[in-house]
């Protein structure tokens, strides 16, 4: 009886904590900044929302607040850390979006972008993921060990990687494209017309088909695609 007692209390707490929904109330905003480690799915071409899920006490550590036309994502720094390692997810819905920022381990998943200009940045071992971005110009740095997936097309990208970052452009079609490669980083990319790229250090720089280059590349850093 005393075995089955303490096997019944040992698989009680293998079982997380019920999942809880919460609501926020925000404002318009085109542009997000995240900072925490959460899990954040954002949809283009609805009204302003958001909506968590997770643990209590993990929702408890959500901090959305909107300055200026940015939405800013944190992790309350009065929180206890109850409940950390259970993800929390979030669904936000704004009309549009021109900028994304992800710092951190978090995953930050965008449906589409457009508008003349977008503005990417990663710093840290985040994931960042926009499935449809099109616009005239694109500016993109990202750095530390995380990973960036893009799609779609802009007219002019520019685009820098640093650390031990991957990232994967390949399904972004460019009309013109400028890059800059550092560290150990891999980064994918391709282009219509011409690519003007920078390559040190240990980075890898692979173009999808062979496309007219200006290239400068040092240290073992390497280079294909280019014709």
């Amino acid at each position: 009886m005393t075995r089955i007692l303490a096997f019944l209390l040992l698989a009680a707490a293998a079982v997380p904590a019920a999942a809880a929904e919460r609501r926020f109330t925000i404002i318009s905003f085109d542009r997000i900044r995240m900072e925490a480690p959460f899990d954040v799915v954002l949809t283009t071409g609805k009204p302003p929302s958001a909506v968590a899920e997770g643990p209590v006490a993990a929702l408890d550590s959500v901090d959305l607040r909107v300055e200026g036309r940015t939405l800013i994502v944190r992790q309350r720094s009065g929180w206890n850390g109850e409940g950390k390692g259970v993800p929390v997810r979030i669904r936000l819905g704004t009309p549009d979006l021109r900028a994304a920022t992800l710092m951190g381990s978090g995953r930050l998943q965008i449906d589409r972008m457009t508008g003349l200009a977008a503005t990417l940045g990663l710093a840290g071992p985040g994931q960042l993921m926009v499935a449809d971005l099109r616009a005239d110009r694109l500016d993109l740095l990202a750095g530390g060990s995380g990973t960036v997936a893009l799609a779609g097309a802009v007219k002019n990208g520019r685009i820098g990687t640093e650390g031990t970052v991957v990232l994967d452009a390949s399904a972004l079609q460019s009309e013109e494209l400028t890059l800059v490669a550092t560290g150990s980083s891999e980064l994918r990319a391709a282009a219509r017309r011409t690519v003007n790229l920078t390559a040190s250090g240990a980075a890898t720089v692979t173009l999808q088909s062979p496309v007219a280059c200006i290239q400068k590349v040092t240290g073992a850093a390497t280079v294909s695609g280019c014709r």
